[in-house]
């Protein structure tokens, strides 16, 4: 008889182990040199500096092909006056208001998903900056982010998903200074 019916098996893709090598193997983000220099000021300044953050997954339902990117926005304005202002000249147009600014882009590394997307945006701004408000519509990536922030080991988020990112985060906490 066929073993085949007393053993499960999965066929995986050939080049399945190449493509995982190659998602887990991305570059970090690229931060552009006069976005660098404008934050820089800004925190020298003592400008409170506002981010905000998108994941994005295509074929989220399919683990082996889909993909993730985030993209990070910087806000150029440097306090709420300046934000009305703007969002008052631009709330009729069909132009984009030029005092938000992408900041970079980046494929997900690792795992494909939009979790994992979330989370990577929200902690290269912290790893690259360690200053400002990041605004983020994921729930889960403030919950994480806020265990890894506060945890004394990381037993404390161990089981947490994308444990990884968590501990680039929690490794590098006392250079910190978000708020989520």
């Amino acid at each position: 008889g066929s073993l085949i019916q007393q053993y499960p098996f999965a066929v995986v893709h050939p080049s399945f182990e190449a493509m995982q090598t190659i998602l887990f193997n991305a570059p970090d983000p690229v931060w552009g040199v006069e976005i660098c220099q404008h934050v820089r000021s800004m925190i020298a300044r003592q400008v409170q500096v506002h981010w905000f953050t998108d994941g994005s997954c295509f074929h989220p339902a399919s683990p082996v092909s889909r993909y993730s990117a985030y993209a990070i926005v910087l806000d150029l304005c440097e306090n709420d006056v300046q934000r009305i202002h703007a969002a008052e000249a631009y709330a009729n147009s069909n132009m984009t208001c030029p005092c938000l600014q992408i900041a970079t882009v980046a494929r997900t590394q690792g795992e494909q998903d939009i979790l994992r997307a979330e989370m990577q945006a929200v902690a290269a701004i912290m790893l690259q900056f360690g200053e400002g408000v990041i605004h983020t519509d994921s729930q889960s990536t403030i919950d994480y982010m806020c265990l890894a922030l506060s945890a004394n080991t990381p037993w404390e988020f161990a089981a947490c998903e994308h444990m990884d990112i968590l501990y680039k985060v929690w490794s590098h906490k006392q250079h910190v200074h978000n708020t989520l």
